[in-house]
């Protein structure tokens, strides 16, 4: 994911804002991978990278199980 959203200069799908791809874990401000529709609800999808987004660590612990709806959309 890191590679891939480095390579677009993709911001975080979460907040929209962008993301330094050199920061590493613990980081909280280091890339992830979000899964757009959950684990908890599809893990089927746990590997399907068509589900992957780059998000902030901090934006995708806050997200939780919530479904990203779009860039900087969040569906309750």
């Amino acid at each position: 994911m890191r590679r891939h959203g480095q390579a677009g200069d993709l911001p975080c799908v979460i907040c929209g804002m962008p993301i330094d791809y050199s920061l590493r874990h613990p980081h909280k401000q280091a890339c992830t991978v979000q899964h757009i529709k959950p684990r908890a609800t599809h893990p089927h999808l746990t590997w399907e990278q068509s589900n992957w987004a780059p998000a902030h660590a901090d934006c995708n612990t806050a997200q939780g199980s919530r479904i990203a709806v779009g860039l900087g959309l969040v569906s309750p």
